[in-house]
């Protein structure tokens, strides 16, 4: 009877074990995983407020060509 109750709390404790490791792993995977998520939506972020600049400055760009064309034509007239 010794020997089974030996053989259970060994087993018990090695699952036990086994367990908390494993938790502690897939909690670390699924913390990195949150992680790259964050990452990626900033990312996402980023690039949204990259293309709006670009589109702003292109914007400027065409208002700027607008305004020499309107000048150059002013001053043929």
């Amino acid at each position: 009877m010794k020997f089974l109750f030996l053989t259970f709390l060994i087993t018990t404790i090695a699952f036990g074990t086994l367990w908390v490791f494993t938790c502690k792993e897939f909690s670390d995977k699924q913390f990195e995983n949150v992680q790259l998520q964050n990452a990626l939506e900033w990312q996402l972020v980023l690039n949204n407020e990259l293309k709006n600049a670009l589109i702003q400055k292109q914007i400027k760009e065409q208002e700027l060509i607008q305004e020499i064309e309107r000048l150059y034509n002013n001053s043929i007239l």
